[in-house]
This record gives structure tokens, C-alpha cells and sequence, in this order.
């Protein structure tokens, strides 16, 4: 009883402490705060990262929507692209077919107009017809036959039974005149019987011909060495050309036969025969006959020929002749300039019948279509393009295209969906570092300091603390800023010369022979001719020389303009040094006077009057490469300047040796080549030298001279 009552401290502790609830309460409401804030933190993250999943998603649904939308649209406009290039190109080569096929007809047409003229305004006055005979019509209508591309041309008469004797005579009188009369055989009008060549005697029915007694015989005819057994032929006795001749009769105007396959022809060649008459009179307002007919014989591949540009290929030509009496077809194909047969029929692919294209052939514009009268043949082309043609245009490029954007956006879907791994995994291990951190917070701090410590607590930090928080970008700033405060200086040192620490390539060589050869008269040359002639003449002459050069085994040591200096017994020593020079020098006279003849022609005949003045010595020479930007190799010493001196002091088109040469060649048992000079050399340098001309003792194996052209078939040689 007495503990329990007396006992104060005890109930206050219990009842009466109010710092003790104080101290319980804290830390609870610390708890529930703590407890709170992780709940926050969670949700948040927990928000984030369904956003984050969600974006993911969106990114890549859109990486796969606009790869597919951007490789459909590449592949479709660039497809398209080349479709409307094969249409444009394919359009315009049509085009120039289409004019090129009139052009064609065009031109035949008037070709055969101007002779038809020719032969009326000839004639007409003296009113002989048909006893008529063209002066120079050979060579006439060879030039027409150029310009029309054609393969004959003829002037052809019309002849009835009562004037057929008469021109018949007249013509074989003709005949004799010319001097053909040898070779012309039959010497009358005659037929086609199977093989046989005999009198046309054919009486032929109203049915068969308008004009059955007409006969047309060809009389002058171009090219006259291939066709002299189509004089006196009858065009009119034969079915085809008869119904043009009829057509051409009547009308008064030009006619077209039907597709024929000329008896000179091995392989099957649609040609045609075009007829124009020929008229008595040239005043067309009064009445006049039509006394004959001017032939123009051609292949229709000859009319398509050139029309198209040559990188063209592929382009197929269906024509065609359509009339009451015939129905022909034939088909080409054009490829690279050139047209090639395919054969009879239409033989284009179905597959382009819609982009097919159909000129009608007209003989005088639009006028007068071909072939208009009783035959009632006319003349058609169509166009189309082939499979082969829009494989020039329509290629696996689109296709191409389409890959590499698909492989474009896959590289970037890689990157990004690496990038987002990186991300992730750093993402990730900066949270486990974090929980690490935390745990050892948590650790060593309560719950109350870790929360101020988080959340409220204002931490002062030293400056080297602050910089350690800062970011990359701020820290490289700062530096930029510190840096661009401090000025380096540096001290401006040479460079040491990239050859000091290597020795200098030279030597001294105790046996040489140098030749100095220079061209006199060149520069006076020079001065009147244009800088090509110059530097042609130098080319063949150092080239030439060269060569030379390559077979003695001497050594080109330079060309200064039209001097060439050249050194013997270096880099390899030989004895002979002097013997090989000698030759070469030799060599070098006949190969000027050879290529000055061979360029005389082109260059002119003053080229004629240039001649090498040559000059050689021997002895040592301190030879090497002089380094540097451009490096040479040089030659150096007294025998080198003595060699010029010999060159120039002698004389065009010889060729002076000093003495100690001369030594040299004595002693190599060639003393015949040898002259002692007249008089003694005054040399710059040098005083008197007595010196030798250096004659050959016969032509050396050298003598032809080949000059290039600047084609290799331009080449020639002498």
C-alpha cells in the first residue's frame, strides 16, 4: 500500500508525462509520412512506366506504319516514274517514226518528180516521143538515189503496137552509140516466161489491163552495172506493177505497187515500186498525155532506216497493204539504228495493242493517198513498243528503292530499340544503385533524419561538391570560358628538312659519253606554225629518239624544248660507251630526216629544212637525283658543258665528237667513222679544240620511221 501511494514519481510518469505522448506521437506521424511517401513514389512509377510502355507501343506501331507507307510510295511513284519515262520516250520515237516513213514517201516522191520534169521540159518541144534518150541520166539518178534511198531508178516509155518497131530500131541505134550494145541482150521489148526472157507478144483483155496495149519498157536505168537485163523489160507484163502503171494512167498520178520480192534479193525483202508519169507537155492547165514513167524502185526497210536515235531499241513497225486486190503485212523491229526483218504477219505483242499508233503513207501530203485508183492499194505503218524497249526504262530500280527504305527503317528501329535498351539497363542500374544507396541510409540515419534528409532537409554543400553535381554541359562551359582566357605560345621552329637524315642518291662515273642534239632552224620554225604542229613535230621526233635509245641501251637524261640530251655508260657502266653513242647519234639523223618527210605533207614543206645539229664528249660526270618538290635526275662536270660546246659549234645535220671521244672510237677499231674537222673548235671555256665529224659507214637497221596519227589507223610508216 505505502509503495503504491507514496510513490509520485510512478504516476507521473504514466499519467502526468505529456513529453513521453509528444515523443510517441512523432514518431508515428514519421511513419505514416514515410509510409505515404513510397506509396506516392510507387504509384508514380508505376504510371510512368505504363506510359513509357504505352509510347514504346506507339513508336513502334509508327516505325511499321511509315515503313510501309514510305516503301509503298517509293516503290509506286518511282515505278511510276519510269512508266511515264518509257511512255514520253516511247511517244517521241513514234513521232520520228511516223514523220520518218512520210518523210520517206516524201522523198521518193519528188526524186521521182524532178526527173519526170526533166525529161518534159527536155523534150517537149522537139515533140519525139517516145524516141528519147536522157543525156547523163546515169549519173543523175545515181545522186537521186543517194537522197532517196533507193536501190533503182529508171525512165520508162510507154509503147503501143504501131511505134514499136520504130523505137525498138531506135533504141538499139542508141545502144551502139553508148557502146552498150554488147552487153544489152534481148535488144526488143520483151517478157518474163517462167525463166526465159522472150518477145513480149501477150495480147492482154480489157479485164486484165484498162490499157492492154500498152507496153512499158525500161530504158535508162540506174546503177546501169546490175540492171542491164531489165533493158527493154516490160513493167506493164507483169500483174503488180501493171495495175499501178494502169492506176498511174488514168489518174495522171503517182502509184505504189503492192509489196514485192525483188529477184535480186537472197532473203525475204518487202520492197515496192513507186510510178510517176512523165508528161508531153509541162503546161498542166491544157490537155496532155502521159508518154511515160519515171521508176523508183526501194525496200521499205530502206524508208524506216535512221529515223530513230540509236540508243533506241526494241521498237516494232507493223506495215501494211491493204486494197480489193491484195492484203499484205509485214513487221520490223528497230534496234540500235538498225532495222531488222521479222517477217510476214503482224508480228507486235498483243500486250501493247493500246499504245499503238497508225500513219497512213500519202504520195503528195494529204492529198492523194497511196496507191488511189483501181487498185485501191493503201499503205499503212503502225508503231507499237516491246517487251525489250520497256525493259530500258521499266527496271528493278523502284524495287531497289523500296529495299533500302525498308532497310533504312529497320537500321533506325534497331538504334532506337537499342537506344532503349541502354536506356533501360541504365535506367535500371541506376535504381539498383539507388536501393543500394538506400539501404545504406536507411541504415545509418532513423526514418525522421532520412525523411528530412530526402525532404525538407536544406544540405549545404562545398563548392568541389557542387561542381561533382553538375552537369556534363555546364563543366564543358565552364572550361570553353576558362580557356578562352588563356593564350598558348608556342615558339615558331623550322622544321627539320625531310632529307637530313638520309645520305644524297649521287656518284661519280668515270666512262660516259654525252650527246647533245639540237633541231637548227626550230626556232625560227616555231614561230610560224600553230603550237599543234610544234608539239607534233616534237612527239613523232622524241619518240623516235626514245626508242633509239632504248635499243643501244643509252639513257635519256632530258628534253629542254627541242634540245635532247642523252648520257652512255650510266646508271650501268659499259666500255662501249662511246662505240653505242655513236650509233645512236647516228640513229637519231636518219630518224629526223625520216619523220620530217613523213610529217612534211601534214606539217607543211618547210618542216623539210629543219636538221639535227648534234655534239658528244666523254668522260666522268658526277651523276644523281636532285630531291625535293619535284625531283630530277642531274648531271654535273666539265664534260657535260664540253658536250653542249660540241653541239653548239657544230653543224646541221652532223654530227661533232671531241677528241677524247674520237680517242675512244679509234680505239674500238671504227676509226672510218671518223672526219677531222677543217679547222680548229673555239670553244667558250675551252680555247681551241680540235674535233671530227661522225659520218655512218652505211644505214643502220634503224631506218623506218613510224609517225602516229591520232587514230591507229592513222598511223603510217617509211
Amino acid at each position: 500500500m505505502s509503495g503504491s501511494s507514496n510513490n509520485p514519481g510512478g504516476n507521473s510518469a504514466n499519467s502526468n508525462n505529456p513529453g513521453g505522448n509528444s515523443a510517441i506521437f512523432s514518431s508515428t506521424a514519421s511513419t505514416g509520412y514515410q509510409i505515404q511517401q513510397e506509396i506516392q513514389i510507387n504509384g508514380c512509377c508505376k504510371a510512368d512506366n505504363r506510359a513509357v510502355i504505352c509510347l514504346r507501343s506507339i513508336v513502334v506501331l509508327s516505325l511499321i506504319i511509315a515503313t510501309s507507307v514510305v516503301a509503298t510510295l517509293a516503290y509506286y511513284y518511282s515505278r511510276k516514274f519510269e512508266h511515264s519515262l518509257f511512255l514520253l520516250e516511247y511517244e517521241d520515237s513514234a513521232a520520228l517514226l511516223k514523220e520518218g516513213f512520210q518523210r520517206g514517201v516524201d522523198i521518193k516522191v519528188a526524186t521521182s518528180e524532178s526527173l519526170s520534169k526533166l525529161f518534159t521540159y527536155r523534150f517537149e518541144k522537139e515533140n519525139v516521143w517516145p524516141n528519147v534518150t536522157l543525156e547523163g541520166f546515169v549519173d543523175l539518178a545515181a545522186g537521186q538515189i543517194l537522197l532517196s534511198r533507193s536501190r533503182a531508178i529508171s525512165y520508162n516509155p510507154i509503147i503501143v503496137p504501131s511505134n514499136r518497131n520504130q523505137w525498138e530500131a531506135y533504141a538499139r541505134d542508141e545502144l551502139k552509140k553508148q557502146g552498150l550494145s554488147s552487153i544489152i541482150t534481148p535488144q526488143f521489148i520483151y517478157m518474163k516466161n517462167g525463166s526465159s526472157s522472150v518477145s513480149d507478144t501477150m495480147s492482154l483483155t480489157s479485164a486484165q489491163s484498162a490499157y492492154p496495149e500498152n507496153m512499158v519498157p525500161v530504158w535508162q536505168i540506174t546503177p546501169l552495172e546490175t540492171n542491164t537485163k531489165a533493158i527493154f523489160f516490160n513493167l506493164h507484163s507483169e500483174p503488180s506493177r501493171r495495175l499501178a502503171l494502169d492506176d498511174m494512167v488514168a489518174n495522171k498520178i503517182p502509184a505504189l505497187t503492192a509489196i514485192l520480192q525483188l529477184v535480186q534479193d537472197n532473203v525475204t525483202r518487202p520492197s515496192s515500186i513507186l510510178f510517176y508519169p512523165v508528161f508531153n507537155s509541162s503546161n498542166s492547165s491544157l490537155p496532155r498525155s502521159v508518154i511515160g514513167s519515171i521508176s523508183v524502185v526501194f525496200s521499205w526497210d530502206d524508208v524506216l532506216a535512221q529515223t530513230l536515235p540509236t540508243y533506241i531499241a526494241g521498237m516494232v513497225c507493223v506495215l501494211r497493204a491493204q486494197g480489193q486486190r491484195t492484203n499484205q503485212t509485214h513487221s520490223y523491229v528497230l534496234a540500235g539504228g538498225k532495222v531488222n526483218y521479222l517477217g510476214a504477219g503482224d508480228q507486235h505483242d498483243s500486250a501493247f495493242d493500246s499504245l499503238g499508233y497508225t500513219v497512213n503513207a500519202s504520195l503528195r501530203g494529204s492529198n492523194i493517198d497511196a496507191g488511189v485508183g483501181n487498185s485501191l492499194i493503201q499503205y499503212s505503218m503502225s508503231v507499237y513498243p516491246s517487251a525489250e524497249m520497256r525493259s530500258q526504262y521499266e527496271t528493278d530500280k523502284p524495287a531497289i528503292y523500296t529495299a533500302v527504305v525498308v532497310l533504312i527503317f529497320f537500321f533506325t528501329s534497331a538504334m532506337f530499340f537499342m537506344y532503349d535498351y541502354l536506356v533501360q539497363h541504365r535506367q535500371a542500374t541506376l535504381t539498383a544503385a539507388a536501393d543500394h544507396a538506400g539501404k545504406i541510409v536507411d541504415s545509418l540515419f532513423p526514418s525522421i533524419v532520412r525523411a528530412r534528409l530526402f525532404g525538407t532537409t536544406t544540405v549545404t554543400t562545398t563548392a568541389s561538391a557542387q561542381r561533382e553535381m553538375e552537369s556534363p554541359a555546364v563543366r564543358l562551359k565552364r572550361f570553353f570560358r576558362s580557356s578562352s582566357q588563356v593564350t598558348e605560345k608556342r615558339d615558331s621552329v623550322t622544321g627539320p628538312s625531310p632529307f637530313q637524315f638520309s645520305a644524297p642518291i649521287a656518284d661519280v662515273f668515270q666512262s660516259t659519253t654525252i650527246l647533245f642534239a639540237d633541231i637548227a632552224g626550230f626556232t625560227a620554225w616555231s614561230s610560224t606554225h600553230p603550237p599543234e604542229h610544234v608539239f607534233r613535230l616534237l612527239e613523232s621526233m622524241y619518240r623516235e629518239f626514245d626508242l633509239c635509245a632504248k635499243e643501244r641501251g643509252v639513257f635519256k637524261v632530258e628534253t629542254i624544248g627541242d634540245c635532247y640530251m642523252a648520257v652512255c655508260g650510266l646508271p650501268d657502266p659499259r666500255e662501249d660507251h662511246a662505240v653505242a653513242m655513236s650509233q645512236f647519234a647516228l640513229d637519231m639523223q636518219i630518224k629526223m630526216e625520216g619523220v620530217t618527210q613523213a610529217l612534211a605533207p601534214e606539217l607543211g614543206a618547210d618542216v623539210l629544212n629543219l636538221k639535227l645539229r648534234s655534239g658528244m664528249h666523254s668522260g666522268p660526270v658526277t651523276a644523281g637525283v636532285l630531291r625535293g618538290e619535284k625531283s630530277r635526275f642531274q648531271l654535273f662536270g666539265d664534260t657535260v658543258n664540253t658536250a653542249s660546246r660540241m653541239e653548239s659549234t657544230g653543224a646541221p645535220s652532223r654530227i661533232q665528237v671531241s677528241e677524247q671521244t674520237a680517242n675512244l672510237l679509234i680505239q674500238a677499231g671504227v676509226s672510218h667513222w671518223l672526219t677531222p674537222r677543217d679547222t680548229k673548235v673555239q670553244a667558250k671555256g675551252k680555247g681551241e679544240l680540235q674535233t671530227f665529224w661522225l659520218t655512218a659507214p652505211s644505214v643502220p637497221p634503224h631506218a623506218q620511221v613510224t609517225v602516229l596519227g591520232s587514230t591507229p589507223e592513222q598511223a603510217r610508216s617509211i
